[in-house]
């Protein structure tokens, strides 16, 4: 898949809508931060290290997925993308975090993710089901994220995961379905994501009870 749809018209993978001084940003300040050349990690990008620091240039799918393939080439770390997720959510995305930090419970969560994925999943398509047991969060890739799209999927389910455990207070018993082989590095996902994990799976999904989406959350605001 190579565009997206939403709101009625359609994102290609050229279309700038993607704020380079946020998930994009995050890529940048770990490589940094572990000693990454910038400008090997921004080669073929079509990017400038100043562009991120203005804080108002817009990227397009395109320009992340190269962003995000020099990383993975210049920081093969194993544990590089449940790093970047973990700083995901709530994350730094103005009033989109700030709702996310003051939901009521889970369900106000997961549908505030929902509707606000262009902003917070920018390369993929995020979908909530809730059926009369479980609620189900699953990703697919938009713009034909190929290589790069298990590191996507690791960041966001240890995204969903780290802000779950951290709003409510507690680690939810999170099962995940990872349309994968068992990786060799099996001991990060024990790590960032928990020991239920479902591989070679027709679908990437995390299930819970749905008897956890209503529990009320501390930090909530009825405003």
């Amino acid at each position: 898949m190579d565009k997206f749809e939403w709101g009625g018209s359609w994102l290609e993978c050229d279309t700038r809508f993607i704020p380079a001084h946020y998930q994009p940003a995050s890529l940048i300040d770990l490589a940094l931060g572990r000693g990454v050349n910038v400008h090997l990690l921004l080669q073929g990008s079509g990017l400038f290290y100043e562009d991120i620091l203005t804080g108002n240039r817009l990227i397009s799918p395109q320009q992340f997925l190269r962003l995000i393939s020099n990383f993975q080439q210049q920081l093969p770390a194993d544990d590089s993308s449940f790093l970047i997720g973990q700083q995901w959510l709530p994350g730094h995305y103005g009033s989109a975090s700030h709702a996310l930090r003051l939901a009521a419970n889970l369900l106000e969560a997961l549908e505030r993710l929902v509707r606000l994925q262009p902003l917070l999943w920018p390369l993929l398509r995020l979908r909530l089901r809730i059926d009369e047991q479980y609620v189900w969060l699953e990703w697919g890739d938009s713009f034909g994220a190929d290589a790069q799209v298990m590191f996507l999927i690791e960041a966001s389910m240890a995204a969903v995961t780290g802000m779950s455990q951290w709003l409510s207070g507690q680690r939810l018993p999170w099962v995940f379905y990872l349309a994968c082989d068992q990786p060799r590095y099996i001991e990060q996902y024990w790590m960032h994501l928990g020991e239920e994990l479902r591989f070679a799976c027709p679908l990437n999904q995390m299930c819970l009870p749905r008897s956890f989406l209503h529990q009320s959350w501390a930090s909530s605001s009825v405003t």
